[in-house]
């Protein structure tokens, strides 16, 4: 296993931290891996990264933020980061964004005039 460190908006990681609590068979960290192998397949599916709305980094304050990855996704990333022409970190935080955008939509509340449902956790 080798740690990573990232930077991350502060409010993303609180946000990732809040919809990972709300599912107790996961952590943050294994949130993240898989969102990372998620991306890596979308990477060598469209030959891209997964497109985020740029207002998520714009003007907001970063914390670092670790996470440890075993040899297997560590090799992975770095062939991806390679290909891509791009950091392994940068990889990192898009998952880490990605994964907090689709938990939010799993667990996001409808509210109709005579309805209300939850939509299930990750």
């Amino acid at each position: 296993m080798k740690t990573y460190s990232f930077k991350l908006p502060r409010e993303l990681k609180v946000e990732l931290d809040k919809l990972a609590k709300a599912n107790p068979n996961i952590n943050r960290s294994e949130a993240i891996r898989r969102a990372i192998w998620e991306t890596i397949e979308y990477a060598r599916k469209h030959e891209r990264l997964p497109p985020i709305f740029q207002d998520v980094y714009d003007g907001r304050p970063f914390v670092v933020t670790s996470i440890k990855i075993d040899d297997d996704l560590d090799r992975e990333l770095g062939l991806v980061a390679a290909w891509l022409k791009t950091s392994k970190a940068e990889i990192i935080r898009r998952a880490a964004v990605h994964c907090v955008m689709s938990m939010k939509r799993k667990t996001d509340e409808y509210v109709g005039k005579h309805v209300r449902v939850r939509y299930g956790i990750f």
